[in-house]
């Protein structure tokens, strides 16, 4: 089947003004408050109405694609990890317990070629899922962390070429490029430490994994209690960029920061209210279902876009050695905050452009970066949702031919990547 990519374009209204809310309106979630020598934003969680507002999917995108990735025996895709470049999309993927491949495919799903290759020599790999994927653009490089075995990052040109390896201090899960000399990873500033990496919130290093700067964690949970601490959960650090800054949110410490000089600036502080995860805290079992733990999707310059991963049901089991079990369920809710007029909302996006993708979907199963949301879905899958869907609403033909090519294409064939572009601002 010929891959093609479909713009559906919608028009954004709304114009930027960052709002002071002096008047400390309950409704209002922002507000700016004295901190040192200028103003800090504190961000009221609690304050959003607690009801689902329902956002019909084209109002709340500029435009999407819908990109068909190509099948060939080189570059079959089972579960994936999708990164967006300039000029190509990487493709992360593993097949039962073999090393994880990633695979370089054009805008418009043309297999490239790819990136890296198992084994134990130069370039090659032995981890077997992949933790980061980066893009340098303008130097035409990838990094690649893969994850178990005993593989360091690597960097390849976008050819496939090997290049070198990072060597990080602490193997940690992630790693960013700062400079062409400076490389960083995040730490954790939640729950009982188990390894170095745990006392730490960030660490900047050279390629020989000597630390040029590290930044200390601070807070902890109580010394040698037997209690419950939820460390372990949502506790993933929100790492993004706006506006060519790199900003951090971690859990057990409520700040977005500005990362600048190789340190820390807070820029804002998350105020989330009692149900809050307590993270250097602890918590009877039975006080679990109902807490939740915050993360930063992305921001733009009218909204920040947050998920609220809200525990349904929790199970803990204290085992011989001190240690918690956790069988835990959870739903995400995604949160708009509107930085026109301060307000917030928790949001469930509606399709009404194909009419066969659930809610759930729309929240659970999205990848988020910069100003892009996208999932790949095989097309035995979408087949099953076109099935259930409501293809009676759909009245615009280019979504009906996108439809009915998804319903032509072999059920083995290589996953459909559906990427909306969010609007620069969306109005609560």
């Amino acid at each position: 089947m010929k891959s093609r990519i479909v713009f559906i374009s919608f028009l954004a209204l709304t114009v930027f003004v960052l709002s002071d809310c002096s008047n400390k309106d309950q409704s209002t979630v922002l507000e700016e408050v004295p901190f040192k020598e200028g103003k800090i934003t504190k961000v009221f969680i609690e304050r959003i109405n607690p009801e689902i507002k329902e956002v019909k999917l084209s109002k709340f995108i500029l435009d999407f694609q819908v990109i068909p990735l190509e099948t060939k025996e080189e570059c079959l895709i089972a579960n994936n990890w999708i990164t967006f470049c300039e000029t190509s999309i990487l493709v992360g993927t593993q097949h039962s317990t073999a090393p994880a491949r990633l695979f370089r495919f054009d805008h418009q799903g043309n297999f490239i070629n790819e990136i890296g290759k198992p084994g134990n020599g130069p370039g090659e790999h032995t981890g077997y899922w992949i933790n980061d994927i980066h893009c340098d653009n303008t130097n035409q490089t990838i990094l690649v962390n893969w994850y178990g075995g005993n593989s360091d990052p690597q960097i390849f040109n976008f050819k496939g070429s090997f290049l070198n390896e990072i060597d990080q201090p602490y193997r940690s899960l992630d790693i960013h490029k700062w400079s062409d000399s400076v490389w960083f990873s995040t730490g954790t500033l939640a729950g009982k430490p188990g390894n170095t990496k745990d006392s730490i919130a960030l660490v900047f290093y050279d390629k020989d994994g000597r630390v040029i700067r590290k930044i200390p964690r601070k807070t902890y949970p109580p010394k040698n209690t037997k209690k419950y601490t939820p460390g372990s959960l949502g506790s993933s650090p929100s790492l993004y960029q706006y506006k060519d800054q790199w900003r951090l949110y971690m859990s057990g410490n409520d700040t977005v920061f500005r990362i600048r000089d190789l340190k820390l600036y807070p820029l804002a502080v998350l105020v989330p209210g009692k149900n809050i995860l307590p993270f250097n805290g602890t918590l009877s079992p039975n006080q679990l279902s109902g807490k939740y733990s915050l993360g930063i999707l992305t921001e733009t310059n009218g909204n920040w876009f947050l998920k609220k991963n809200v525990i349904s049901e929790a199970d803990l089991k204290r085992r011989q050695t001190g240690r918690w079990r956790e069988s835990i369920e959870t739903e995400d809710r995604i949160i708009v905050i509107d930085k026109q007029n301060s307000k917030g909302a928790r949001i469930e996006l509606i399709d009404d452009i194909f009419h066969i993708f659930p809610s759930n979907l729309l929240s659970m199963g999205l990848q988020w970066t910069d100003k892009r949301m996208f999932f790949a879905i095989p097309p035995i899958k979408l087949k099953e949702l076109i099935e259930k869907g409501n293809l009676d609403k759909v009245k615009n033909q280019k979504t009906k031919e996108i439809i009915d090519e998804i319903k032509q294409m072999p059920n083995d064939a290589n996953p459909v990547i559906f990427s909306f572009t969010l609007k620069d601002k969306f109005g609560i």
